[in-house]
């Protein structure tokens, strides 16, 4: 095996893994706010219709922190304090997951005729 064709599956290695961990991580948080809707809902007597969106939502967001992460979103500050960089980042990665949730929720609507 050739060094350059080594080093293509180390990255593809290690991207994966970075992706599980992000799938993994995002999939726990948003299973467990859908179970809460589901028990809030099912407490009021009103149907629940979301199963699968929690699997969905990790998937894409997981690949989103991936290329946002790949174009180095918010490093603009690598010689201030630690603060910094983490508040940006954070405001950043909010934002841009906002923005997903958005657009989920206008393609869901399209689908079902809204």
């Amino acid at each position: 095996m050739s060094p350059s064709k080594a080093t293509v599956i180390a990255r593809a290695k290690h991207g994966l893994s970075r992706f599980l961990i992000m799938f993994l991580y995002l999939l726990v948080g948003f299973t467990l706010f859908q179970l809460h809707e589901y028990v809030v809902l099912t407490q009021h007597h009103l149907p629940y219709a979301r199963y699968g969106f929690a699997i969905i939502n990790a998937l894409v967001l997981a690949k989103v922190m991936l290329v946002a992460d790949e174009f180095r979103l918010g490093d603009w500050f690598p010689t201030q304090p630690l603060l910094y960089p983490i508040l940006v980042r954070s405001v950043l990665f909010a934002a841009v997951f906002i923005v997903f949730d958005i657009a989920e929720k206008v393609i869901t609507g399209l689908f079902q005729g809204h």
